[in-house]
């Protein structure tokens, strides 16, 4: 169980991270694609 919950909560984790990198890179690419 221990294990179990611990795993998911570095799963949330990592999973967060990637999707702020993401939308963070999309943002940047998008005001970049709005200023040529």
């Amino acid at each position: 169980m221990g294990v179990a919950l611990k795993a998911g909560f570095y799963y949330e984790q990592a999973y967060g991270a990637a999707s702020e990198r993401m939308h963070s890179e999309m943002d940047i690419a998008y005001s970049e694609f709005l200023q040529d």
